[in-house]
């Protein structure tokens, strides 16, 4: 997480005493083992070893250590982690997007029941392989003494070279898959959202008009608060939306119609539709770096960040078919629902749409930048200018802002040039972009990957003398799932 100097003795902190001259790292842990409980070890595993190579820094050099006593009584250091509300907000906001306009197509043939129990099924199983993502995340930050860390560094420490070579390129094609869809089908509902009369220059494509406004503004305020701000604004909107507009479809809904089709035969083709709607397991290494490696925030983060998603799909998806009979006005319920509920409810399925894919298209966005910036070495100092990582603790990918403009550039450009051309070339290819992303991508990428980097960890930590499970005292090398 990186070194940096307290202004104070933490409340708490114990003092043992002065350490004896020419004392070496061993002697220290060794009295440290035998004070403290066994839990406390600082043996050789993967948690650490950066440790007691900050610890024997420290003994090299004893009179750069501490300048002077600073102890004091009620001293309170300044927090340096970002916010849980705006981990718990990027990864809803990643989580809802252009999966949850795909939704009820999907869903209509196969009926409520099944694609509710999927989702809930889908929901457990995603959940357990982002703590196993956060698990790694924490454990190659421990080691490295990376601020943040990226898929590539976790699955090179993990599964070697060639499992990380594998994992980048999937990373890469499910996010580019992810990003035609958003920048498709975000092109379309920004040229709905024009006022009367305005349209888009001649020569602009749809999907570069959204490129451009949505992008760039992830390009200009990447790296500060304003980013997280607005993030956390568009979540709002989201959610606000998204109860304006239950409330208004709820007249038109038949409960009837929830339990006329259970069409369980076809249940596994709604599958990647479902896993699309509810991942967000590419921020999740972002997080670990906002929230500076506190584990029961960042379990927080990706429990109830999840959480919130699915409640608002299950009611999501009852709602539409309720109101929507199968067939009617054509292939997808939200075009039949803005055609028949009047100017208010197409405007609010118009927000929530709009809202739901910015929201979606910032966590691939950020994710995919930070993920080129460490593939590329970008010098991304951690806090206290420690060792390089994605992001820093205090902010919305906040070490952004001490890459270069041409580096900003070059990882922008990676990310947003090629989805763009595809989505330009091809602009209705939103509904089988996001089936790829989900039967391929998210189900490998999202699914036996974790898992697979998760056991090669365990596997590879090793051994500790106490019976007890080894790690810092916020329990940061304690498996997570």
């Amino acid at each position: 997480f990186g070194a940096r100097w307290l202004r104070c003795v933490p409340p708490g902190a114990e003092r043992l005493g002065p350490v004896m001259p020419g004392a070496m790292v061993q002697d220290v842990t060794g009295a440290l083992n035998r004070e403290f409980n066994s839990n406390l070890s600082l043996s050789a595993n993967d948690c650490n070893r950066y440790a007691q190579s900050v610890l024997g820094a420290i003994l090299a050099q004893p009179e750069g250590a501490v300048a002077q006593d600073t102890r004091s009584e009620g001293c309170e250091i300044e927090p340096t982690e970002g916010s849980l509300l705006g981990a718990v907000a990027l990864v809803a906001g990643t989580s809802v997007g252009a999966g949850v306009l795909a939704l009820p197509a999907v869903t209509q043939p196969v009926g409520f029941v099944p694609s509710a129990l999927g989702l809930l099924l889908c929901w457990v199983y995603l959940s357990m392989t982002g703590l196993l993502i956060a698990e790694v995340a924490l454990a190659d930050m421990a080691s490295s003494g990376k601020a943040a860390t990226s898929f590539q560094s976790m699955a090179a420490r993990t599964i070697g070279p060639a499992g990380a070579v594998v994992s980048s390129l999937f990373f890469i094609i499910v996010h580019f898959g992810c990003l035609v869809a958003y920048l498709s089908r975000g092109g379309e509902l920004l040229v709905a959202a024009l006022p009367a009369g305005l349209v888009l220059p001649g020569p602009l494509p749809a999907p570069a008009a959204f490129a451009l406004l949505f992008g760039g503004g992830i390009f200009v305020t990447k790296g500060g608060d304003a980013l997280e701000r607005a993030n956390n604004a568009f979540t709002l909107v989201v959610l606000g939306s998204f109860v304006v507009l239950v409330g208004l479809a709820i007249p038109a809904a038949e409960p009837a119609r929830l339990v006329q089709t259970a069409a369980w035969d076809h249940f596994t083709e709604i599958v990647p539709t479902l896993l699309v709607s509810l991942v967000y397991h590419n921020v999740v290494p972002t997080i670990c770096g906002q929230l500076n490696g506190n584990r029961a925030n960042i379990t927080a983060a990706i429990v109830w960040g999840s959480f919130v998603p699915l409640l608002m799909l299950l009611v999501w998806n009852g709602v539409i078919l309720a109101a929507i009979a199968p067939g009617e006005a054509g292939g997808d319920p939200l075009d039949a629902l803005r055609q028949i509920g009047g100017a208010a409810l197409a405007a609010g399925v118009l927000t929530f749409s709009l809202s739901a894919i910015v929201t979606s298209f910032t966590g691939v966005v950020v994710a995919l930048t930070d993920f080129f910036a460490d593939a590329l070495q970008s010098p991304l100092p951690a806090p206290g200018g420690g060792a390089s990582g994605v992001a820093n603790s205090g902010g919305f990918a906040a070490g952004a802002d001490s890459q270069s403009p041409a580096q900003k550039v070059r990882d922008f450009s990676l990310t947003l040039l090629p989805p763009l051309a595809i989505a330009c070339y091809d602009p209705t290819v939103f509904f089988a972009a996001l089936d790829a992303a989900g039967a391929f991508g998210d189900s490998l990428l999202f699914g036996f990957l974790p898992a697979w980097m998760a056991l090669a960890h365990r596997l590879s930590r090793n051994p500790v003398p106490q019976p007890q499970a080894c790690g810092f005292a916020d329990g940061i090398d304690a498996p997570l799932a």
